[in-house]
């Protein structure tokens, strides 16, 4: 207790400088005492065990199923001619047109929308 009072009877500025220091030599016991644990962890570490542990299932079983499987022979596309192709990409350019202006009118219409409601 008399080494409570002597500390209490000296002036702030020492004692905030004793209060801080026993912080920090505690603060570095505490770190230097978890970095002991982690190595100690990490050298007891038993990787084979946790890679069982986890019962990843291997891959070459899992492919193994898969390579029997067959394409059969009578899967055909089906016969288009160039005039049908032609068709088909105009169809698709034809709908990718639409798209886009609808997609341009509704920017119009929320950017309307927008300015009226600010």
């Amino acid at each position: 207790m008399k080494f409570l009072d002597k500390i209490r009877n000296k002036p702030e500025r020492t004692r905030k400088i004793i209060l801080f220091s026993i912080v920090i030599v505690l603060g570095l016991l505490l770190v230097s005492l978890w970095i002991f644990n982690i190595r100690r962890v990490i050298n007891n570490f038993d990787k084979e065990g946790f890679i069982e542990k986890l019962n990843v299932p291997d891959f070459d079983e899992q492919m193994k199923g898969f390579q029997n499987i067959e394409i059969p022979d009578n899967l055909k596309l089906p016969d288009m001619s160039e005039e049908d192709f032609k068709k088909f990409e105009e169809e698709i350019k034809r709908l990718e047109e639409e798209d886009a202006k609808k997609q341009s009118e509704n920017q119009e219409t929320s950017g309307a929308q927008n300015e009226t409601t600010e």
